[in-house]
C-alpha cells in the first residue's frame, strides 16, 4: 500500500477500513463512531506504522487511559480488534496484534431514569424550541435513542388496526414499531413531509445523532441526556406489568439482560421481594423447630 507525501501511515488503511465497513450497508453514524475510535489510536501512535505495533503496545495504550469507562474501553477494544482483523484478512499485515487483547469485563451500571419534573419543566420552558421539545418527547414517550430521534421521517408514522405507531430504525439495522401518542404524531406530521429534523448543513439528510444529543442535553440541563429519557421510558413501561419482554421489544434490545440495565425496579417491588425472602426464612425456621 502506497502513501501520499506527508500523509500519516494510518490514513490510507483507516480510509480503506471505513469503506469496507460501509460496503455492507452500515449506518453512517456507526461508521463515524468507528472512525473516531480508530483515529484515537492513530493519533496516539502517529509516528508508527499500524503494522509495527505489538499486542503489548496495544495493551499499554488501553492501560494508559484509566479514566475511560468500562463501556468505552470495551468499544475501543472492539474497534481495534475489528481494524486489525480486517487488515490481516485483506493481506495488509501477516499478524493480528489485537487478537490476544484481554477482555474488558462488562459492568452493570445503575439505571438513571430522568425525573418527570425535569422533563415537564423543560417542555414548559418558553426557551425550549418546538423542535427540541419534539426530540425530548420522542425520548420520553417512545424511548428512542438519539440516533433514532435524528432519523425520524414522516413516512415512519403508520396506523395498524386503528393504532398509531412509529417505525423506528434502530441499531444493527433492526426495525421495530413503537406506539405513538396521537398528539405527538400530529405534531411530527406538521413538520413534514420528510425528515422531521432536517440538517441545514447537509441538504436532504437529517441532523446527526451527536447534534440531537447536544440539543437535548442543553435543554434538559445537568446530567440529563437522551439516554436518561430512554431509561425513564423503560422504567415507566416496566412498572405497568413488570414485563421485561415487552420492554425489551419496545426498546429494540436483542437481550433482556440489556433491558435490565435500563429499568430501575420500583421501591414496592424491592420491598415485596425482600419481604418474601424474609417470610421464607421464618417459615424454614418454623419447619425446623417442628421437626425437632
Amino acid at each position: 500500500m502506497t502513501y501520499p507525501p506527508n500523509a500519516s501511515p494510518w490514513d490510507v488503511p483507516t480510509a480503506a477500513w471505513l469503506t469496507w465497513l460501509r460496503s455492507d450497508g452500515r449506518p453512517p453514524e456507526s461508521v463515524a463512531v468507528r472512525r473516531t475510535q480508530i483515529s484515537r489510536l492513530a493519533r496516539d501512535h502517529a509516528r508508527h506504522s499500524p503494522w509495527a505495533l505489538s499486542t503489548q503496545d496495544l495493551a499499554d495504550w488501553l492501560a494508559a487511559h484509566p479514566t475511560w469507562s468500562p463501556a468505552y474501553r470495551r468499544a475501543m477494544r472492539s474497534a481495534v480488534r475489528g481494524f486489525y482483523a480486517w487488515a490481516r484478512a485483506t493481506g495488509l499485515t501477516e499478524r493480528d496484534p489485537a487478537q490476544l487483547l484481554p477482555r474488558t469485563r462488562p459492568t452493570l451500571p445503575k439505571p438513571r431514569p430522568i425525573p418527570d419534573q425535569v422533563v415537564e419543566i423543560t417542555l414548559d420552558d418558553d426557551a425550549t424550541t418546538e423542535r427540541v421539545k419534539l426530540m425530548v418527547e420522542l425520548g420520553r414517550d417512545c424511548g428512542l435513542r438519539r440516533a433514532e430521534i435524528a432519523g425520524v421521517h414522516t413516512r415512519d408514522i403508520e396506523t395498524v388496526r386503528g393504532v398509531l405507531f412509529l417505525r423506528v430504525h434502530g441499531k444493527g439495522r433492526r426495525e421495530r414499531l413503537v406506539p405513538l401518542p396521537h398528539g405527538l404524531a400530529w405534531r411530527l406530521r406538521a413538520e413534514g413531509p420528510g425528515w422531521v429534523f432536517p440538517s441545514p448543513a447537509r441538504p436532504g439528510k437529517p441532523l446527526t445523532a451527536a447534534h440531537v444529543g447536544r440539543l437535548v442535553r442543553g435543554a434538559l440541563g445537568g446530567p440529563w441526556t437522551t439516554h436518561t429519557l430512554r431509561h425513564g421510558y423503560a422504567t415507566a413501561a416496566y412498572q405497568v406489568d413488570r414485563d421485561l419482554i415487552a420492554v425489551r421489544d419496545l426498546l429494540g434490545h436483542s437481550s433482556v439482560a440489556t433491558t435490565q440495565v435500563y429499568v430501575l425496579a420500583p421501591d414496592d417491588a424491592m420491598l415485596k421481594a425482600a419481604h418474601g425472602a424474609q417470610l421464607r426464612r421464618r417459615d424454614y425456621g418454623r419447619e425446623t423447630n417442628t421437626a425437632a
